[in-house]
């Protein structure tokens, strides 16, 4: 059954299978816009299968994935934008899912993923936001991607300063955060993590607040984490209103509007554009579920005092509870 679904798809994203075929009716007038739509649509519900099959075998998927490679990269170098988002987003998606396998695909998939994080298309520039931090979080190449963090980062610069109601800022946060969980010493942290942190909750992808506290709390428990850098107001003064909230630290997430959205079948990607998917399909967009574990855990860290333990050590000390300015108390020149 497999084998026959994976050759099914095959056949399907490389424009083959006997349903994309013409039959030459010269009877029939066919309307050259709608055909393409319905053959897009065709393919489109395909890459979601494919998608599928990646969340369903995890790290197995990995071996499935030479079969597909090369039809979805072709579409991420589409002339047109709706193939090129949708593409890198069933990319992203399967690196995520199918973890530590995505290993030996590491320098082809950065290639195209690099050269997508400059295109035109808001909604692509977002996906592959999502696509490199999967990629970098997931792969064991390490090699293969190290060089490329000077280049990643500068591309994401222009998308973490992104007006609020877009994803673009969302995924290239989410994006940075990954980076510093995989290799927080390649980053320089206080300078990217200050601009997100003062702009969160974030608004539009709520899921990219997973990868966010979770970087925020490893840095806040790693004895390895250098002082300075985590010495920033703008990360305390978000502990601090979190601490506003009574009730216990999953209320603090919730109070801040940080919870999980029940992402659609293709994570960062265009599905969530509502132009890409008819209106109220398998794919629309539903309500958050629910406040994220690793916030919670963060907002809690940063009430213990961890950071100032940990992180500040002798040299600053952690803001009081009535010091609204953000100002450091105690901490040396």
């Amino acid at each position: 059954m497999l084998d026959q679904t994976i050759s099914a798809l095959s056949l399907i994203i490389t424009r083959s299978h006997p349903c994309q075929q013409d039959l030459g009716d010269d009877d029939e007038e066919h309307d050259v816009g709608e055909t393409a739509e319905y053959d897009w649509l065709v393919i489109d519900t395909a890459l979601d299968v494919i998608i599928g099959l990646a969340m369903a075998l995890g790290p197995a998927f990995g071996e499935i994935w030479k079969v597909f490679e090369k039809p979805v990269m072709k579409f991420a170098s589409s002339n047109e934008s709706i193939e090129r988002s949708t593409a890198v987003g069933v990319i992203a998606d399967c690196v995520g899912y199918m973890g530590s396998s995505v290993t030996p695909y590491t320098s082809s998939l950065l290639r195209l993923l690099l050269h997508r994080l400059s295109d035109e298309d808001p909604e692509t520039k977002s996906n592959t936001a999502y696509g490199v931090g999967q990629l970098i979080l997931n792969s064991e190449d390490s090699k293969s991607y190290l060089p490329s963090y000077p280049t990643i980062l500068a591309k994401l610069v222009p998308l973490l300063q992104s007006p609020d109601g877009h994803r673009l800022f969302d995924n290239a946060a989410g994006c940075v955060c990954r980076m510093i969980t995989a290799h927080p010493d390649r980053v320089a942290i206080e300078e990217y993590l200050s601009g997100i942190v003062e702009r969160l909750p974030l608004t539009e992808d709520y899921e990219e607040h997973k990868p966010i506290f979770t970087c925020l709390y490893k840095l806040c428990t790693s004895a390895e984490t250098p002082r300075a850098p985590l010495a920033d107001r703008d990360l305390l003064t978000f502990g601090r209103r979190a601490q506003r909230t009574d009730g216990a630290a999953d209320d603090a997430a919730a109070h801040f509007g940080v919870r999980e959205s029940a992402r659609p079948t293709r994570g960062a990607a265009g599905r969530r554009n509502p132009t890409a998917h008819p209106a109220g399909g398998a794919n629309s967009v539903q309500g958050p579920p629910g406040p994220i574990p690793c916030a919670s855990r963060c907002v809690e860290t940063l009430r213990r005092g961890v950071v100032e333990e940990r992180i500040l050590g002798s040299g600053g000390a952690f803001l009081e509870g009535g010091q609204t300015d953000g100002r450091w108390l105690g901490r040396s020149s």
